[in-house]
């Protein structure tokens, strides 16, 4: 039997390395932007400001925020406030060099 793996190009869709048929649930989107990032999902829901971990951080909020979820499911899914999501977001909408990483992980 075959080892299939998740970098597999069958697996790529927008969000992440997900089958097409499966759910954009906030636990696969942590999942994708974790792989994507090379941050683990357990420094991804710390508290911790270093800056490659907050900018995975605010990559999967606004991946989770794109698929629709809202601000306060995020939050408390990651163990923040909803304000710090909306924070996120803007980051990633405004800060040019996360802006570029979100752009080369999700391209469009």
């Amino acid at each position: 039997m075959k080892d299939l793996t998740i970098f597999e190009p069958k697996y790529r869709t927008l969000v992440g390395y997900l089958r097409q048929d499966e759910p954009k649930t906030l636990s696969n989107i942590l999942f994708d932007v974790s792989i994507r990032t090379n941050v683990s999902i357990e420094a991804i829901k710390s508290h911790t400001r270093k800056r490659e971990i907050a900018e995975a951080r605010n990559i999967f909020c606004k991946a989770a925020r794109v698929q629709g979820i809202s601000f306060r499911k995020i939050g408390e899914y990651v163990g923040i406030k909803h304000s710090t999501v909306i924070h996120g977001c803007h980051n990633v909408d405004f800060i040019p060099s996360l802006q570029k990483k979100y752009r080369e992980l999700y391209a469009e």
